[in-house]
């Protein structure tokens, strides 16, 4: 028997000729693919992406997947969502005042207990939004690996065009508000996805036809087309209002519509269903499938393939295991947890450090993507109450607001990072962890919000509030940054389980976020009478998260300098 070593590296082996070593070597290698960790494994789909990235390449134009097409997508769901948005919010208003004259008896209804029947339809929809599109949420990352992107964009659409269409119906047909039929639509709407899905499947889009260097950028695109859409979409809509409001003059609303509306109320959210209709055509017939045929079959195979780690004799499980396995759609939250099979092995020494750190990120991405829908709920209540604002100046708040947010996203985000950051402070980017251009981005984005919160409370009129929130704008810097960092601490081949485990929490925290949010606003309203200490409470939050962003880059630079001593020690050794 040969002295030589049993375990040996694959270099060695090569060049050794002596049997029995040949022979150990095999055996430790079978070992070690079944027993040790498999992060050899880990980046397999990585190579699946990057035949399909050189196949695009060869592909026309019109048939190449592009971050224009899937952007396009987000553009034009996002275009038809907001052109209905504020009209849909003043009917719902008109509505309920109806309902509360009616109950009352009297030919006037109270601001204030309007602004409450609202806030509760309102916590009514986002619970139902989320009990609707968690199943979704846990299952579109793994099965789009499978069968494709494109199918779930379709059957999220028709969805959507489905539930508006019954919502529709609902708020043109009955004169006061049917508030338990129109969560039933909401909830009809989503159960396929909704905006957050399309975004979900739309990073996973970009995965697949993204180098790692182009990702943050391609996620950027992919935001910034979401705001395009957000802030084109009201001024079509009240576009729309003003031309069909002169036709409308000589009707008489009230027999067919109720009190106080009238056709042209109605025309943006047809408006909205027929630009629905079009995104269908457009992603059935010209949007590229980004996942090649062949990553989807494999995909599949391994889907139905047993991990190694539960490999057991052949037992048919039970009803209860059956039962259990059914909901395997909240199997990617592990990943937020960081474990130690899904990471590189050079990761296992400081992993406990930094998985605190991935856990905070994951956390603080997802809250504040949560507050976007809440807080913007709260402007357009506020603005009613404190302002009395119209459908059009909602409009006009939705345009500035997202417009804004695109122009920093595409403008100042490019000239903050490379230019401020990296130029002019000397920062240097990190590839495999948060590092301080990361953490400067934030922190700026975090600052901004938390000024812009405290000057809205304080705001005396509606340019003002509307010049606020331009201010705040500068926060949508943070949610790209946080993305493509939390991405940099995962093995390639887990980013769209890792994007799918990120919208299972979001969906957890848009259910709590805006219930909560709208209910202290809610109490400040009937209660306290000073509605404008929600933005006092979220100015100190992002403070907050401020000081989060600072543990977070302290914890992992520590780390990397510990490594980093050690390796030095053990040179100096050697």
């Amino acid at each position: 028997m040969s002295s030589e070593p049993l375990i040996r590296s694959t270099k060695f082996s090569e060049a050794n000729t002596d049997v029995d070593a040949a022979v150990g070597h095999a055996v430790y290698e079978s070992y070690s693919a079944i027993v040790e960790d498999d992060s050899e494994h880990l980046d397999e789909d990585a190579s699946w992406l990057r035949d399909q990235r050189n196949l695009h390449k060869s592909l026309h134009w019109l048939f190449r997947p592009s971050v224009v097409m899937v952007g396009l997508t987000i553009f034009m769901f996002a275009f038809a969502y907001s052109s209905a948005e504020g009209t849909k919010q003043m009917i719902q208003f008109k509505l309920a005042c109806n309902s509360i004259r009616t109950s009352s008896g009297n030919d006037y209804c109270d601001p204030a207990e309007t602004q409450v029947l609202v806030l509760s339809l309102q916590q009514a929809y986002s619970i139902a939004l989320g009990i609707a599109m968690i199943v979704a949420l846990g299952k579109v990352g793994p099965l789009s690996d499978q069968y494709g992107r494109k199918i779930f964009l379709i059957g999220i659409i028709v969805f959507q065009m489905i539930g508006k269409f019954s919502r529709y119906t609902l708020m043109s047909t009955y004169p006061n508000l049917q508030f338990s039929l129109m969560v039933g639509t909401e909830f009809l709407a989503n159960c396929f996805g909704g905006l957050l899905t399309v975004m979900t499947l739309a990073n996973c889009y970009v995965s697949d036809i993204a180098e790692p260097h182009q990702r943050t950028y391609y996620l950027g695109i992919n935001m910034a087309s979401l705001f395009v859409g957000m802030s084109t979409g009201p001024l079509v809509g009240n576009f729309i209002i003003s031309i069909f409001k002169k036709q409308s003059l000589n009707t008489q609303p009230e027999a067919k519509y109720g009190p106080d509306l009238s056709s042209a109320d109605f025309m943006p959210l047809r408006f909205e269903l027929v630009t629905l209709f079009l995104l269908t055509l457009f992603i059935v017939f010209v949007l590229p499938e980004s996942r090649g045929q062949h990553a989807r079959r494999m995909s599949r195979s391994l889907s139905s393939t047993p991990l190694v780690t539960s490999l057991r004799p052949n037992i048919t499980p039970n009803k209860t295991e059956r039962f259990l396995g059914s909901f395997n759609f909240l199997r990617p939250l592990r990943l937020i947890f960081y474990p130690r099979d899904s990471v590189h092995r050079l990761r296992h020494k400081y992993i406990k450090s930094t998985r605190v750190a991935v856990l905070l990120l994951i956390l603080t991405d997802c809250f504040i993507t949560s507050l976007a829908a809440a807080l913007g709920e709260t402007y357009v209540l506020y603005g009613i109450y404190k302002f009395k604002w119209t459908a059009v100046d909602i409009g006009h708040l939705m345009a500035i607001t997202c417009s804004s947010r695109a122009v920093i996203l595409i403008v100042i985000s490019p000239l903050l990072s490379y230019n401020l950051l990296q130029k002019k402070l000397g920062l240097e980017p990190n590839k495999k962890r948060f590092d301080y251009i990361d953490y400067g981005t934030v922190m700026i984005a975090f600052v901004f919000e938390s000024v812009g919160q405290f000057l809205i409370s304080v705001s005396p009129s509606g340019i003002l509030f509307l010049g606020c929130l331009m201010l705040n704008s500068v926060a949508s810097l943070a949610t790209p940054a946080i993305n493509s960092s939390i991405v940099k601490f995962y093995p390639e081949s887990k980013i769209g389980e890792v994007f799918g485990a990120m919208a299972i929490v979001k969906n957890i925290f848009s259910i709590v976020s805006p219930v909560a949010v709208l209910g202290i606003y809610k109490t400040s309203v009937s209660k306290w009478h000073f509605p404008q200490v929600i933005f006092l409470i979220f100015s100190g939050v992002f403070l907050v998260l401020a000081l989060v962003m600072t543990y977070v880059i302290i914890t992992l630079t520590n780390a990397e300098n510990e490594d980093a001593l050690e390796a030095e020690s053990t040179r100096a050794n050697l």
